[in-house]
């Protein structure tokens, strides 16, 4: 992107001008085409969340402390009055995101008035006739209400964090401040159910994460199916509404059974033309993650073991003799971290996080939206990484 300002000034002219757009820049240069300029001044203000009152980087090695200070950097960025993607390309509050920028902000500052005011506008949200009963925007109050185009799943995910926020931060609103819009998401999901329990041909825009996963959504999606069955265990336990754990357990249930072969949980189940639901063989290493964190696993039991081996020792590098794909940046890897911190693997964490955020701190000094340099480089949900570093900064110095 080339973001130019052009001037056409008189002979003699004194001009002060500053531009308020959503700027960002590396470098900057002043071209003068033609004739003479004196320069007295030339720069950018920033415009970032106050670093006032921010948890500071007592991270003991340089590798991780980098990675701290790439994630302040990010997360100001893009937390100025909404959680925003980038600070230029994008600025719009998306769901999702906002799940992982979310713990950032309360490990940062202990407090959440970001967060205060992005929850607070999906409640305020009035349905609109583009989108089903119960829909949320997958960003508002940007979005640009195209077709009615939601997705399904960015939904889910706002009730997971309507869940992280009341009960592991310090709310500035009820539980029953969020009921209606939480029971919206939920009462619309229930909608797609099949005669197995499942979620089947679910509407508009399904997006699991930023990889061939995508492609695997038609039908039956088991990363969805687990993810769902989390909503309805959360919205159990903040509504005292027991009815939804069972239909969350009879899920979960179908979704192993149809899913794992014995080593992977596979992506999808599609319907053939004579209404069979046929399990194929296409697999994600996010599907792995969504599973591991949502399916309520018993790691204990031998039939994992093939599974555990793969997620904590062997890795994703070498699978052959299906369509698979590894993660990329989001949602995959931060699902990875999550993954990691739950089942407790520091040791693969820090490995982890070193190689996947190593090169960006180094090029631009903030964290990426894939990771690959193919898009913006400065998003706000990179900024969970901080959580990450302090942890296994902190567990290898005890």
């Amino acid at each position: 992107m080339h973001n130019v300002i052009e001037f056409f000034a008189p002979k003699d002219a004194k001009i002060y001008d500053e531009s308020f757009e959503p700027y960002s820049a590396r470098h900057l240069i002043l071209l003068v085409k033609k004739g003479e300029i004196l320069l007295t001044n030339f720069g950018i203000r920033r415009y970032e969340r106050t670093k006032k009152g921010i948890r500071q980087n007592d991270l003991t090695r340089k590798d991780l402390a980098g990675i701290y200070d790439a994630g302040v950097r990010t997360f100001v960025h893009n937390a100025v009055d909404l959680y925003t993607d980038c600070p230029s390309r994008e600025r719009a509050g998306w769901l999702c995101d906002s799940f992982f920028t979310a713990k950032a902000e309360y490990f940062f500052y202990g407090e959440t008035p970001v967060e205060d005011a992005f929850l607070e506008n999906y409640v305020l949200y009035k349905h609109d006739p583009f989108y089903p009963e119960g829909a949320l925007p997958m960003c508002y109050p940007s979005d640009p209400q195209k077709e009615g185009k939601f997705i399904p799943q960015w939904c889910m995910w706002y009730v997971l964090e309507v869940y992280d926020y009341l009960t592991n931060r310090k709310p500035s609103f009820s539980k029953d401040f969020f009921k209606t819009s939480v029971y919206g998401v939920v009462n619309l999901m229930l909608k797609s159910l099949n005669s197995d329990g499942l979620l089947e041909q679910l509407p508009s825009w399904n997006f699991v994460e930023w990889s061939k996963a995508n492609w695997w959504t038609k039908d039956v999606n088991f990363p969805t199916q687990f993810l769902f069955a989390e909503v309805l265990d959360c919205t159990a336990k903040l509504y005292d509404d027991a009815s939804l754990f069972n239909i969350a357990d009879k899920m979960r249930s179908k979704a192993i059974e149809l899913s794992f072969d014995g080593e992977f949980f596979v992506d999808h189940a599609v319907r053939d033309n004579n209404g069979n639901l046929n399990v194929l063989t296409d697999t994600s290493e996010a599907a792995q993650y969504y599973a591991l964190l949502f399916g309520k696993l018993n790691l204990s039991d031998p039939k994992y073991d093939k599974f555990t081996k793969r997620v904590f020792e062997v890795g994703y590098d070498n699978v052959t003799g299906r369509d698979f794909v590894q993660v990329n940046a989001f949602i995959g890897f931060y699902l990875k971290q999550l993954a990691l911190m739950q089942n407790k693997k520091f040791a693969l964490l820090e490995k982890e996080v070193k190689n996947f955020f190593a090169g960006q701190v180094e090029k631009t000094g903030t964290l990426w939206e894939y990771k690959t340099p193919v898009g913006s480089n400065d998003h706000g949900f990179a900024s969970f990484a901080v959580i990450s570093a302090d942890i296994v900064d902190k567990l290898k110095n005890k």
